[in-house]
């Protein structure tokens, strides 16, 4: 018995798009959250602190375009929720979104790791609150966006 070229061709088409599917799933996911728009300001935010003089720097950035620049000496381990504490944003904004830029040496752009926080808490989540080294700029915002739009808007940059 010979099977028909008809039954045939609907698996092969679905294996196809299936196949380029997992390619663009694979594609999107290796870029993770470290990818920034190739007209980012993040250069800029990064190289406005000297990483031999431990420092670390927290931009306080408003709904009305004004913008506050905290500098602070890292003095033992810290992390962004102490940075955030030292700096007065916690008492600023009540709800923010939280951006952890570390330059990386070989690479042209700074890190950029999101930081989730918990508004009822008013604290930073565990599991992205990382720990500062010398050099790291937090940019802090008001929250424009829920937490689940905000990682997956990662893989769409």
């Amino acid at each position: 018995m010979q099977t028909s070229k008809i039954s045939v061709l609907p698996s092969r088409r679905s294996q196809f798009v299936l196949s380029i599917f997992c390619f663009m799933i694979a594609t999107a996911t290796s870029t993770g959250c470290s990818t920034l728009p190739v007209n980012s300001n993040a250069n800029q935010i990064v190289d406005a602190v000297n990483p031999d003089v431990a420092q670390y720097q927290v931009k306080m950035e408003s709904t009305f375009g004004g913008a506050k620049v905290y500098q602070g000496k890292l003095e033992g381990p810290m992390t962004i929720q102490d940075a955030l504490e030292q700096s007065g944003a916690i008492k600023k904004l009540r709800n923010m979104d939280i951006d952890l830029f570390r330059k990386v040496d070989g690479s042209y752009r700074p890190l950029q790791m999101s930081a989730i926080y918990d508004a009822g808490g008013k604290t930073v989540r565990p599991e992205t609150n990382y720990g500062l080294r010398p050099g790291d700029s937090i940019l802090v915002g008001p929250k424009t966006e829920n937490s689940f739009s905000k990682i997956m808007g990662t893989f769409t940059q």
